[in-house]
């Protein structure tokens, strides 16, 4: 969660813990500025960010699906499929795409997302098909996991809990938003 936590302790008086986490109200979220690898995105209005944009998300839990389309409609989406596990990705990605991004839950139950990407590369592959950018979401924040997604094929990770702001820069490296839609 980007945050710290310290330890403070003396024998005989006590232990302090201080947990300090980045918090932003709601209108600090929505009107600071996404600067992401290059993209300057501040002048992106959050309801463009993905406007015309459909998106693939996929979770096993219908709660975050709820939550994510929540965010993906905020952000402009114009049309969000979903679907609950990657046997069922795969099939949405290849009967009802081309979409301009996936978003993935890392662990499912059946076939996960690294192995939902993996069958997703290997048919844009075969199908001489555009790389679309899939994204992972997971609570596990560990190098290894990420260095997992990398060689499956995911293209970035997003950590839970998930905030708008993480949400809008981790996608703003991959949706470009034309010049004349800038507000």
């Amino acid at each position: 969660m980007q945050g710290m936590v310290e330890v403070s302790s003396e024998l005989g008086v006590g232990t302090t813990f201080t947990v300090t986490l980045p918090v932003q109200s709601e209108k600090a979220r929505e009107e600071a500025p996404a600067i992401v690898e290059g993209h300057d995105r501040s002048q992106a209005k959050p309801g463009e960010i993905l406007k015309d944009k459909r998106i693939l998300s996929v979770d096993d839990h219908p709660t975050n699906l709820m939550m994510m389309r929540r965010l993906l409609v905020k952000m402009g989406a114009a049309e969000v499929v979903e679907v609950e596990d990657g046997a069922d990705a795969m099939d949405a990605f290849c009967h009802q795409g081309p979409f301009d991004l996936v978003i993935m839950d890392f662990h499912m139950p059946g076939m996960d997302g690294l192995q939902a990407t993996r069958a997703i590369r290997a048919y844009e592959e075969e199908q001489n098909h555009q790389h679309t950018p899939i994204l992972i979401v997971t609570a596990d924040a560990m190098k290894e996991t990420f260095e997992k997604c990398l060689e499956a094929g995911v293209d970035d990770y997003i950590t839970k809990p998930i905030s708008r702001q993480q949400l809008i820069q981790t996608i703003g490296k991959y949706v470009i938003i034309p010049e004349n839609e800038r507000g």
